[in-house]
């Protein structure tokens, strides 16, 4: 009796859910590497849309406090008050009458303001003056405040609630008064017992000396200005004494008490109260930045309409009622005034013109991440095939299939949005320890500090970066799941659906994107003159970025449209060779080129990606040295104050020697520097004359390395003319650029400049030379005033002195301007900065360039740029190498039975190996050749525009500018320094891929045939 068995049903999923995910799980098992790298990408993606915004605003926050922390002017809000009347009373009643940084604001200041009253000169009564009408002008401040800006010389420092006025002077003044510890000094002060009375009244304001002292700096802002020194006046002499506020205000009470007058004591003449408030910079991130400056905006526009008309000079003369205001406003860097916008609201428009790069430059990382994501989508599939293929005959639906494969790629996502942005925060802390200067580093704390407010920052940035990655991989799996195993086969050996962006023409739609975009950059700037320069970069900066990654994206997609075509010729080609490695591979990839399109995509779009950023990265830092150099002419620079005397006979070589003297100094060179306007010229140009030290001026100056000509030569050139200038009694000069085109000039030519050199107009200036640009010249800005320079020219001192002296009765010409070449050794640069800012050889707006190269270096927004691309740039290149080297792998194992055919007629394993490494070298190859071609396009139409120099306002360094609004330099690295860039990542890409690609390869094709047959039977 034969035996039956009895096969029991089986049990099929009820739902279509359930046993999606169930077979989402069983593949799990089988494809888990290949998950895992899909995973690593989308939480690259995710990551990366996060760390953009996160660094982006710790890197705008560093800059916003460097830039309130580089002079202490920058954050100060002031107000001035001019009053007729004092006291302790209407001191109060003027806090209360006029309530400025009370509300909101408040929020941002130190809480204690400083408080200066400044008392006009009154008649000195005794110590005996020197000439009669000495006088002495009182400097109210508090003297706990002023405790640390003090260097006491002898004595004590005053009593604010002393039953006297105390006072302090200076040595200087104390010995011109013969005064000393102890002595009293009585001035007479004029008051008014009434605002309608016509004789003033007159008293003794008694003060007791006890200490004298010196400013701990004489350029310390607390003081504002005032030096405390003894001056001349008409011959004779003004005395400033320190005394405290409160006591001051107090012996006001006292005399106001005295002559039976309430409220106020009134005066003849005005007194000045300047309130001085901080903004406190650890208090202010950049996303507060528009609160505060509507804040200062609000108070600046309710000052001005309540005291707008006290103001005016037709007000001056009426009495104003009590308190006696006649003045009030306020002042500051942070203020916008009709001169122009005060640095918050230029830091506010060069922080929204920087964010239009960073986001355009962070989409074009997520694409390509995405092109990563959609290419791994696409292996999982094929390498999956196989086990479609039993599924379909075991009874799933395509749905089924489809449903467990995005599944998958919806758990991924999920991951990807919990792990992202944790990855996010902790790499954008790191970064910042790394990348933001020390003095900057503070704000890492204050973004660390709240974490609620940054996930509600970024979570939908992190939703938004998942959500296109799921869609970006179901995308990809639905044209292959729709096909079964058969279809998908024979698309692997021998294409005939052409890909997607192939279908849709998106190279010619890309290309006419680019080509609009370009044609609109063209319009814009030929209508530049009638927009401003902000609105002008808002519209070109992302049409100039836009147009070349189109063009880009365009070039790359046409070349891969036409590859196929060039893979058939060259297989043609290789068939009348007598090399059957070479035919095999080429005739393989031109039968179906859809993995050697997808890498070549990849890898040579990160290629040039990476390209770009190196040389970005190399142009920024060279732009940075040229614009520091650009600006200060040497490594000090600045004018020559009267503190020293200039010698008598040969002032050029020994003054050159006095600050050669100095610590630190290596070399010195003077001349003399003043502005003038073109005489005689149309259109008049404003001009910077540079009358310098041809025969030392070589050796201390220092020139961008884009200026046309060397340094030495311009000056060789300037000394030799001495003899043609005495003859021809004219100045031989080398002019910039900018001047010749404007004056259309050439060599020969000659023109006057007026107000330049005082008693010389008709001096005669003759050219016989041009340069690109001469260093510290603002050759590219819009003239407004006459204080603006448009253009430059240089001469040799001695000529024009010589010249001088044979053309007109002018004096001796004096130098005014020094330049100095230094050591880089920081003890000897902070010895010389020392002495260049207290000695009597000290330098008036003093440019230093070892700081102003150090803080465009280290400035924040340029780093954001750098550190947005470095991330950008590292993350493609990377998982480009993975996604080449598994779609190498995949294929190679999906082709293991045609190997195992070519083993079985009798091919030996290198032969097979050749086949493969010549597939790989056309792909990797023709990548890398691409990623060069196309790295320098980018590198050459993008960096021009992105390369930028910001220096903080203030102290030895001028406004935020961009490269185009202040000079104009090479912006783009030459040829042989972007070649060496390109080859090195060639060389890079080329090896780590040839290294990994070859061993995995060697190790597939080395088995016996018969082996591989079986185990393939066995699958």
């Amino acid at each position: 009796m034969a035996s039956t068995t009895k096969t029991l049903p089986q049990k099929r999923p009820s739902a279509t859910l359930p046993s999606t995910f169930t077979l989402a799980k069983w593949r799990w098992r089988q494809s888990g590497y290949l998950l895992f790298i899909i995973g690593l990408g989308m939480v690259a993606a995710v990551m990366i849309i996060c760390t953009i915004p996160l660094f982006s605003e710790i890197t705008a926050t560093s800059g916003l406090r460097s830039t309130l922390k580089a002079a202490p002017e920058n954050n100060t809000l002031q107000l001035n008050v001019a009053t007729a009347g004092l006291s302790s009373h209407a001191l109060h009643d003027m806090q209360q009458q006029i309530p400025l940084f009370q509300g909101p604001l408040q929020q941002y200041l130190n809480p204690q303001p400083q408080l200066t009253i400044q008392v006009p000169g009154s008649t000195l009564l005794s110590p005996k003056p020197r000439k009669q009408g000495d006088e002495v002008q009182l400097f109210g401040s508090s003297i706990t405040q002023a405790a640390t800006h003090i260097a006491l010389v002898t004595g004590r420092l005053p009593q604010e609630n002393s039953s006297e006025l105390e006072t302090m002077l200076t040595p200087a003044s104390a010995a011109r008064m013969h005064a000393g510890i102890g002595t009293r000094i009585t001035v007479q002060f004029s008051f008014m017992k009434s605002a309608d009375a016509s004789v003033a009244s007159t008293f003794p304001l008694s003060m007791r000396v006890v200490g004298l002292f010196q400013p701990t700096s004489a350029n310390d802002t607390f003081w504002q200005g005032t030096s405390f020194e003894p001056t001349l006046a008409s011959g004779w002499s003004i005395y400033t004494a320190l005394v405290p506020n409160t006591a001051f205000l107090h012996s006001m009470d006292q005399v106001a008490q005295h002559n039976v007058i309430n409220d106020v004591l009134l005066f003849n003449q005005s007194y000045t109260l300047q309130w001085y408030y901080h903004i406190n910079p650890a208090r202010i991130t950049v996303n507060s930045l528009d609160d505060l400056s509507n804040q200062i905006a609000g108070v600046q526009a309710s000052i001005t309409n309540k005291y707008g008309k006290l103001n005016q000079s037709d007000q001056v003369s009426v009495t104003p009622s009590y308190p006696y205001l006649q003045k009030v406003e306020m002042a500051g860097a942070t203020l916008d005034t009709s001169n122009g916008p005060g640095i918050l609201s230029q830091y506010r428009a060069h922080i929204s013109i920087e964010r239009i790069p960073v986001a355009i430059l962070a989409l074009q990382i997520l694409i390509l991440v995405l092109i990563f994501v959609s290419m791994m989508a696409e292996l999982l599939v094929e390498r999956q095939a196989d086990a479609i293929a039993v599924l379909r005959s075991r009874g799933a639906s395509r749905r089924q299939v489809f449903g467990a494969l995005a599944t998958q790629s919806v758990l991924l996502s999920i991951i990807a949005f919990i792990v992202g942005p944790v990855l996010a925060v902790v790499g954008v802390a790191l970064s910042a320890e790394r990348f933001l200067p020390a003095d900057s580093r503070d704000a890492i704390p204050a973004f660390l500090s709240n974490p609620g407010r940054i996930i509600q920052d970024i979570w939908w940035y992190a939703l938004l970066a998942a959500l296109i990655a799921v869609v970006a991989m179901v995308l990809s799996l639905i044209g292959p799941t729709r096909m079964d195993v058969l279809a998908i086969r024979r698309e692997a050996t021998r294409a005939t659906r052409k890909p997607l962006w192939q279908r849709l023409n998106l190279d010619l739609v890309a290309a006419v994107i680019a080509l609009v975009g370009y044609g609109i950059s063209l319009y814009v700037v030929n209508i530049g003159g009638q927009l401003d320069e902000q609105t002008r970069a808002t519209i070109s900066t992302p049409l100039v970025l836009i147009a070349p990654i189109f063009l880009l994206i365009a070039g790359v997609l046409l070349f891969l449209r036409i590859f196929p075509l060039l893979l058939r010729l060259a297989a043609t080609i290789a068939m009348r060779g007598k090399g059957a490695a070479s035919m095999l591979a080429l005739a393989q990839m031109a039968r179906a080129p859809r993995q050697a399109l997808r890498m070549i995509l990849l890898l040579s779009l990160a290629s040039a990606f990476a390209i770009f950023t190196l040389v970005f990265t190399a142009t920024q830092t060279q732009h940075t040295i040229d614009a520091a150099s650009y600006q200060a002419g040497a490594d000090f620079s600045g004018a020559i104050t009267s503190a020293y005397t200039l010698p008598t006979s040969n002032q050029v070589g020994q003054t050159e020697a006095a600050y050669q003297h100095l610590p630190g100094v290596k070399a010195s060179s003077v001349g003399f520097t003043a502005q003038g306007i073109s005489a005689g010229t149309s259109p008049v140009v404003h001009l910077q004359v540079q009358a310098i030290d041809s025969s030392t001026f070589a050796r201390v100056g220092s020139w961008p390395t884009s200026n046309s000509q060397a340094l030495a030569s311009v000056m060789q050139l300037l000394a030799s003319r001495h003899a043609y200038g005495m003859a021809q009694k004219k100045v031989p000069v080398v002019v910039d650029q900018i001047t010749w085109n404007t004056l259309h000039l050439q060599t020969g030519s000659t023109f006057s400049i007026n107000s330049a050199i005082p008693g010389a107009d008709n001096l005669t200036y003759v050219v016989v030379g041009k340069v690109a640009h001469i260093p510290t010249v603002n050759d590219a800005i819009q003239i407004s005033s006459q204080q603006d320079v448009e253009g430059g020219l240089l001469s040799d001192f001695q000529t024009l002195e010589d010249v001088l002296h044979a053309t007109s009765s002018t004096s001796n010409l004096s130098v005014n301007h020094a330049w100095l070449q230094s050591s880089d050794n920081p003890t000897a640069l902070h010895q010389l900065r020392m002495a260049l800012v207290t000695s009597n050889l000290r330098l008036m707006n003093m440019q230093d360039r070892w700081a102003l190269q150090t803080a465009m270096q280290s400035d924040p927004l340029s780093l954001n740029l750098v550190g947005v691309l470095g991330l950008g740039a590292s993350t493609a290149l990377l998982l480009a190498l993975v996604g080449s080297l598994l779609s190498s792998w995949t294929s190679a194992r999906a082709r293991l039975t045609n190997f195992a055919i070519l083993r079985a007629l009798g091919t030996d394993p290198r032969q097979v190996v050749s086949v493969l490494v010549w597939e790989q070298i056309i792909m990797y190859v023709t990548a890398v050749v691409l990623g060069i071609l196309f790295g320098a396009l980018l590198a050459y139409t993008v960096v021009p525009t992105l390369t930028f120099t910001s220096v903080p306002v203030g102290g030895n360094a001028t406004a935020n500018s961009t490269s185009s609004s202040f000079f104009t330099l090479q912006h783009v690295l030459p040829a042989h320094v972007i070649i060496p860039y390109s080859l090195g990542i060639a060389f890079v890409v080329l090896v780590v891929i040839c290294i990994i690609a070859l061993g995995m390869m060697i190790r597939i094709v080395s088995r016996p045939a018969m082996s591989q047959l079986l185990r393939l039977n066995e699958d």
